[in-house]
């Protein structure tokens, strides 16, 4: 009689990295002297795994000057530090706030004219000034042509929760140095980017996963 051999399927498992979006998984199982489960493949390539970050988000500009400007009127202006665009998604919390306010406060984001260091110092310690504006439309999706902001949190709630994120950098760092925009108003915002230097920066959190697409 001759010995009976167990097939091992072999499984080839292909990763691609969408821009923003997640990461899709796709699962090709073949066994040896068997057809491939074409079908199988072709429904998990349908029905892609999604994973979408919820986190607050935060657009952070070196700059050598900024100002936010309402009703022809400025509001709030800076000279050398960080101008910080803030978007709020609807399910941030105060573990978000933290974050963005700590990671915000020391990025090595300027240079040691002492050690020749171009990424040595933060604004603190260089006693320069941070103007926050908040952003909505850092949540805004396309559906089509048209932006939809359904996952950034409803005004009555951010109002709040941006004023509460506004006395954090001010009771970390220098109350003085702290400037910000108006919430919900039509703002024009100028600034001179020094470098230029950009850096989007989410917060990290448990829930800044999910296997659900925002749509």
């Amino acid at each position: 009689m001759k010995p009976v051999l167990n097939v091992v399927p072999r499984v080839t498992v292909a990763v691609t990295a969408a821009p923003a979006v997640g990461v899709v998984v796709s699962a090709l199982s073949r066994t040896r002297g068997r057809k491939p489960l074409r079908g199988v493949a072709r429904r998990i390539r349908s029905k892609p795994l999604t994973l979408t970050v919820k986190a607050m988000r935060a657009v952070v500009q070196r700059v050598a000057s900024a100002s936010v400007e309402v009703e022809g009127r400025i509001v709030s202006e800076i000279g050398p530090g960080l101008l910080v665009l803030v978007g709020i998604h609807d399910s941030d919390s105060d573990a978000d706030a933290d974050y963005i306010c700590r990671k915000v406060l020391n990025m090595r984001l300027f240079p040691n004219e002492n050690t020749g260091k171009a990424w040595d110092h933060s604004v603190m310690q260089k006693n320069y000034q941070v103007l926050l504006v908040s952003q909505f439309t850092l949540y805004g999706f396309l559906k089509g042509n048209k932006p939809d902001f359904h996952v950034a949190m409803p005004p009555q709630k951010a109002n709040p929760f941006y004023a509460s994120l506004v006395d954090r950098f001010r009771n970390t760092y220098n109350s003085d140095a702290i400037r910000d925009g108006v919430f919900g108003a039509m703002m024009k915002v100028n600034l001179v980017n020094d470098g230029p230097v950009t850096m989007q920066l989410d917060s990290q959190s448990s829930k800044n996963t999910s296997d659900t697409a925002e749509s």
